[in-house]
């Protein structure tokens, strides 16, 4: 397996369970009151797309290569959006995970499309 899926997978894995973690800490420790719960319930949703994308990216299929550029994207397109709609000066504790989300979406779909490039060859010998 190339290291690099391995890495990005192992990452996203860990940033899936981080978010449900705190997400059902959130739920848990906070009022029950709609738009709070809304809030909380869309970190473990994406935590559980970047579960799903990094487990099926490491077994190298399609599926998993368009998952990784998905929440890749939509991670890239969070980060933009608290950044251009005040986050720093709102919510300025959260840069450091901001900026490893925004890392790792880009070191994803980089390795993706590495994937890709590497299969292409693979594809075109076989038939």
């Amino acid at each position: 397996m190339n290291r690099h899926v391995g890495t990005v997978s192992f990452l996203w894995i860990m940033t899936g369970l981080w978010l449900i973690a705190v997400s059902v800490h959130g739920l848990v420790t906070e009022s029950w009151v709609e738009s709070v719960v809304t809030s909380w319930l869309i970190p473990i949703a994406f935590g559980a797309l970047a579960i799903l994308a990094a487990v099926t990216f490491w077994r190298r299929g399609l599926v998993g290569r368009v998952l990784i550029r998905i929440t890749s994207a939509l991670t890239i397109l969070y980060s933009a959006g608290w950044l251009l709609m005040g986050g720093v000066e709102d919510a300025g504790g959260y840069w450091p995970w901001i900026l490893f989300s925004t890392a790792l979406a880009i070191y994803g779909i980089w390795v993706a499309r590495r994937v890709a490039r590497e299969m292409i060859p693979a594809i075109a010998e076989s038939s």
